[in-house]
């Protein structure tokens, strides 16, 4: 790992994870906590489910690095492109990678912002009687608008970690766990489901798992048109306008469909991973013991065994019932209901 990441970097050994790092020490403690929290809560979710899960006999390797320049690096030679790329669990060496959130190009300008405030602000400035009074005030007006970047920024360096480091930290724990098969065809929807099921806000000592993942409602709202506008719309016919423009997918389709995630170049792809946590999340509230069943009927698929289609809709309605629009309406309208 370390001839791999390059020079500069250093092992950091975790109860469960060997972490690569080239970071601060306070930057790699956050970001340990982080997947640490994230194990816990996916072994706690196996076992309140009566799910099989088994602890990985080895360290999950991950490598993190400092700059998003030293993780594309390493991504563009695994194959991988940078473009909306965050962070990555790659199978084939079962280690997940990710970067510092805080080096992200999408963050430059707010960082460039706070930085030229910072400089400004000199809080001796605020003490001396001496400075004229207009001084006094722009210096408390910079600190005010320093505050209120500084807290845009950490909401969206957050947002990316939940979206970024717990769901693909999401992927490797089910993966080694026993709950994916690693190589065999597993339902995409489950995959992607259930990693967001894990996005969700840690900051807390409530079961995660049953939290709402506020993140993800916002995307599928938004994508149903739920909003002032569409009270005077039923949940029907929100369904049927964002079936119609491909916003959203019937779930029969998102339920056959086992590589819909990996076609990066899809214009509604948020969407679908927003529809598939809503999914993992009805079926988990409402059908607990059946969605249970289902994890367990999947994770004994092997590698090589050859699926299809109607196999992955056969599977599903074995265990929850038939897929038809009464099944659809009953999880649009658990969608609509939840508090956003």
């Amino acid at each position: 790992m370390l001839a791999a990441a390059g020079p500069g970097f250093v092992l950091h050994r975790t109860d469960h994870f060997l972490v690569c790092n080239d970071c601060d020490e306070e930057v790699v403690r956050a970001f340990i906590w982080r997947i640490e929290a994230t194990y816990d809560n996916i072994f706690d979710f196996c076992r309140r489910l009566g799910i099989p899960a088994t602890h990985p006999d080895r360290f999950l390797e991950v490598i993190f690095f400092d700059s998003y320049r030293g993780f594309c690096n390493f991504a563009r030679g695994q194959g991988s492109e940078c473009t909306n790329l965050t962070g990555f669990f790659y199978t084939k060496s079962n280690q997940a990678v990710f970067y510092n959130i805080a080096d992200d190009p999408g963050l430059a300008d707010l960082r460039n912002r706070i930085t030229e405030l910072e400089r400004r602000i000199d809080p001796r400035e605020l003490k001396g009687g001496s400075r004229p009074r207009n001084d006094h005030q722009r210096l408390r007006a910079d600190r005010v608008e320093l505050i209120r970047l500084q807290s845009q920024r950490d909401a969206e360096v957050e947002r990316l970690n939940r979206l970024t480091v717990q769901h693909e930290v999401a992927h490797q724990v089910l993966y080694n766990a026993g709950v994916h098969t690693m190589g065999a065809r597993n339902p995409g929807w489950l995959v992607e489901g259930l990693a967001c099921l894990f996005e969700a806000d840690q900051d807390h000592e409530s079961d995660t798992a049953r939290s709402i993942n506020s993140l993800r409602l916002r995307d599928l709202k938004h994508a149903l048109g739920v909003g002032p506008s569409s009270r005077r719309q039923s949940t029907d016919e929100l369904l049927v306008d964002a079936f119609r423009q491909r916003r959203l997918l019937p779930l029969v389709e998102l339920v056959q469909d086992a590589e819909l995630f990996t076609r990066r170049d899809q214009p509604h792809l948020a969407n679908y991973y927003a529809q598939a946590w809503s999914l993992v999340h009805f079926l988990h509230q409402h059908h607990t013991q059946a969605f249970a069943d289902y994890i367990r009927l999947v994770s004994r698929r092997r590698l090589g065994e050859e699926t299809s289609a109607p196999r992955e809709l056969r599977d599903f309605e074995s265990t929850f019932g038939r897929l038809d629009e009464r099944f659809q309406a009953r999880w649009a309208d658990f969608v609509v209901g939840l508090p956003s």
